[in-house]
């Protein structure tokens, strides 16, 4: 299996430019269904988001500190769904704000 799951998920949330300016993500990697990153954020360090069987994604946020992993899962999401469950979760935003009124 190829890595175009991994970088279709990535496109829904923005692409991987927005992702590491945003949230500082590294460590992109994928096992053929699923995308896992990190982040840098105090609560929140570790996501994976995995295509399930019915074309929505189990999403896992994870807090990864030495051998200890706490975790939250979400299933059933869709696509459209995504970044705003990736924003409520981690407290980070995805979106670029617009500015209004500056002549180029």
């Amino acid at each position: 299996m190829s890595n175009q799951i991994a970088l279709t998920i990535a496109q829904q949330l923005g692409g991987i430019p927005r992702l590491k300016l945003m949230t500082g993500a590294y460590n992109f990697s994928t096992s053929g269904n699923d995308l896992v990153f990190r982040i840098k954020n105090r609560s929140i360090n570790a996501v994976q988001i995995i295509l399930d069987y019915d074309d929505t994604y189990i999403v896992r946020f994870m807090r990864v500190h030495g051998s200890k992993i706490t975790e939250k899962k979400h299933f059933g999401i869709y696509c459209d769904m995504l970044v705003d469950l990736f924003e409520s979760e981690t407290g980070m935003t995805l979106h670029i704000p617009q500015i209004i009124g500056i002549n180029a």
